[in-house]
């Protein structure tokens, strides 16, 4: 089922013409401008085409330079790569045909599966963000978490949902004492970030006209812009976040509190990190 699932997305994608807005006017536009020019010139030249990180285009662009005409299917190749870390992470805290079980949910996730097939770079995050999430509350590969959380903000940049995963490694490292591996996780998980954002300032501030900056996430205006909106936001969660998945809070919730009544360390955590997200 496992491969029979990611066969049709790959065939799904590799047929489709990339036709969604942003894939075609950002991602792939800037693919196809490094394959013909051999150069980022076109890119830094504009304050749109800087808007997000350059991960998904520059996969695209080796495409290109490969003579491949249709990148698109490399988006079935991600989500492979997700269902190998859910796989990975279950068989080794539960059993094989739990694991497959579990694979073959997260395979039939309708957002999951649909953005497989299109070149967006909702599917990349994820996958970096929820695979830095589950390694990094599994033992000693906290550095390796710190990596894959790095890397998620060279596909998004303005998130902030790295700090959910920042939580899990500083909780994971202090329970099981690995505190170099921690201070090593974050290290490099802010040189990573960091990078992407040093090149972005360096760029725009050569721009003609430099794009409209957001203040920091933890400003005081930021703060007072979100204490301003309190009802907007609210009303925002409630219809698109809160009310439609009601079926979904009431089973988080009860795993949580039942992981916790019987006290598995392990699932305890999972329940977290599924009610948190």
């Amino acid at each position: 089922i496992i491969i029979l699932g990611l066969l049709a997305s790959f065939l799904i994608g590799n047929y489709n013409p990339i036709t969604a807005w942003d894939s075609m006017a950002l991602y792939d536009s800037r693919a196809l401008m490094i394959s013909l020019n051999h150069s980022l010139k076109d890119i830094t030249d504009s304050s749109y085409y800087l808007s997000y990180p350059l991960f998904l285009s520059l996969l695209h662009a080796a495409v290109y330079l490969v003579g491949g005409n249709n990148p698109q299917s490399l988006q079935a190749i991600i989500f492979a790569t997700f269902l190998a870390v859910i796989y990975g992470r279950l068989s080794s805290w539960t059993n094989h045909r739990l694991a497959l079980i579990g694979t073959i949910l997260n395979l039939f996730i309708y957002e999951l599966l649909y953005h497989s097939t299109i070149a967006y770079a909702n599917l990349a995050y994820t996958v970096f963000l929820v695979a830095a999430i589950l390694y990094g509350v599994s033992g000693r590969r906290l550095i390796f978490s710190g990596i894959l959380l790095g890397l998620s903000t060279w596909v998004r940049s303005t998130e902030v949902f790295w700090i959910l995963g920042l939580a899990l490694i500083l909780y994971h490292g202090y329970q099981t004492r690995l505190y170099k591996h921690t201070l090593a996780a974050f290290l490099i998980f802010f040189t990573i970030r960091q990078s992407w954002l040093w090149y972005y300032q360096a760029l725009v501030s050569n721009l003609a006209i430099p794009p409209l900056s957001p203040a920091p996430i933890f400003s005081q205006a930021t703060i007072n812009q979100i204490v301003v909106n309190l009802p907007q936001i609210w009303d925002y969660l409630n219809r698109y976040a809160l009310t439609p998945y009601l079926g979904f809070w009431g089973i988080a919730l009860g795993s949580t509190i039942l992981s916790f009544v019987i006290n598995l360390p392990k699932v305890k955590v999972l329940s977290l990190i599924a009610f948190a997200t």
